[in-house]
């Protein structure tokens, strides 16, 4: 993951596809990594880099605990926006 406070850093992925309410409504599809983000990482981009001139976005930073960052997957983004999500 990549927080604007935190940087950027590594941390195995510990859970997936957990689903979460969210003020009674809505369900996210989100994730959990092993490392801890900082006040001001929200939004920042959560990927895997498989070689290195190549990375694979996997979501973003929703919300931090002690040592646990989690974050809204990929595709559950797509799903709920209806559309392509640019990369650049």
């Amino acid at each position: 993951m990549s927080g604007r406070n935190s940087g950027t850093g590594c941390g195995a992925v510990t859970g997936n596809d957990v689903d979460m309410m969210v003020n009674g409504v809505m369900y996210l599809h989100t994730g959990t990594i092993a490392r801890t983000c900082l006040l001001g990482d929200s939004g920042g981009p959560v990927y895997a880099t498989p070689s290195s001139t190549t990375a694979t976005a996997a979501g973003t930073v929703i919300s931090c605990t002690t040592n646990l960052t989690r974050f809204s997957m990929v595709f559950w983004i797509a799903h709920t926006t209806s559309g392509a999500i640019a990369v650049g």
